[in-house]
């Protein structure tokens, strides 16, 4: 269900921006812009983070491990590129 996959995608980078850990170095909330792509492995998600000069690694990493925990801990499966045999 895309709709429940932006709901928690949404829930999750509002949570992130309100860690004080990491508050500090976004200069604006997150923008959830939606879906990019659709495609048979799954679905592409914009989201965009305006981080202090430096920090946009450190915050990605931190915001893309906070989203695969909860995606699947609210049981949203997480696209493959790995194709099963025989297709």
């Amino acid at each position: 269900d895309p709709r429940r996959a932006l709901a928690v995608i949404s829930q999750t980078s509002e949570a992130f921006a309100a860690d004080p850990a990491w508050s500090g170095d976004l200069l604006e909330p997150p923008h959830l812009l939606g879906l990019r792509q659709v495609s048979p492995q799954g679905l592409e998600v914009a989201l965009v983070l305006v981080t202090r000069a430096g920090r946009q690694w450190a915050l990605e990493r931190e915001l893309l491990l906070r989203l695969v925990e909860a995606l699947q801990a609210a049981g949203i499966p997480l696209a493959s590129a790995v194709q099963p045999a025989g297709r």
